[in-house]
């Protein structure tokens, strides 16, 4: 058995990427990351044969299945003791000190998604919501890992594309985890409206942006509680609309004016 070569160093971050152009999307995620804790060592498991230096290895990803089984599979190697697992489409913004502080105590770190009940399981209450699986905080053990395992057997048995049913589904039926709600500070999914603030400052985004540093001083201007959107807002009682091209606000408008009629 090869010696672990990060033996002794107990809090890492890894990456998932299939193509060229998740890995580059990844090398932003890990370069943002490095600059406030330079420290921290970064691995990437990709299909790629090289990858950006910001990463202090690369890892080869087999058998690709362009699924849940991708990403889950990784998380199953980590060589480190406690774990950060980030999608490639995040951005760090602050130091994450206190990820590592939580798997002193906890198995699982992990945030809500912005929807509370979107795929109904049979058993499961819309109390227990969904999560989002692309920041994920574990680690090491032996109950860890057969939750993983559970994950992908149940994955393959719901037949969905998004793995974020399966993982609630395993979640709920385990006795055994030790499991820990991170604020939206930690995963703030800038595509849904979302609280900020309390005293806390976003550290971890989630979303596509070309430019992460306006995102970042949008978000973290000041800590005052507050409910933000990244998109534009109806100009009938405030509500908010979640946008992804012109054509989702003219549709939105349309559809509001006809039920004033």
């Amino acid at each position: 058995m090869s010696k672990n070569p990060y033996e002794g160093i107990p809090f890492g971050v890894i990456y998932v990427a299939s193509g060229e152009r998740y890995v580059e999307e990844a090398a932003v995620s890990a370069e943002s990351l490095k600059r406030k804790m330079p420290e921290i060592p970064i691995l990437i498991f990709s299909d790629q044969e090289t990858a950006p230096p910001v990463f202090d290895e690369i890892r080869k990803l087999e058998d690709v299945r362009g699924n849940c089984y991708d990403k889950v599979r990784p998380l199953l190697e980590s060589p480190f003791e406690k774990t950060l697992f980030l999608d490639t489409d995040t951005y760090v913004c602050r130091r994450i000190d206190e990820i590592s502080t939580l798997l002193d105590r906890f198995d699982l770190l992990v945030s809500h998604t912005p929807y509370r009940d979107p795929n109904p399981l049979k058993g499961i209450p819309s109390a227990f919501p969904e999560f989002n699986t692309g920041v994920i905080g574990f680690r090491r053990s032996e109950s860890f890992s057969r939750f993983l395992e559970k994950w992908i057997e149940c994955y393959a048995d719901l037949g969905m594309k998004a793995d974020q049913p399966a993982f609630r589904k395993v979640l709920w039926e385990d006795r055994e985890l030790r499991s820990y709600i991170l604020t939206p500070e930690y995963n703030f999914r800038t595509i849904f409206p979302g609280y900020v603030g309390g005293g806390s400052a976003v550290k971890i985004i989630h979303g596509r942006h070309k430019d992460w540093d306006k995102i970042d001083r949008k978000l973290n201007r000041y800590k005052k509680p507050r409910v933000l959107a990244l998109s534009p807002l109806s100009l009938f009682n405030g509500e908010v609309i979640i946008l992804r091209s012109i054509l989702d606000l003219l549709k939105s408008l349309g559809a509001k004016l006809l039920r004033r009629k």
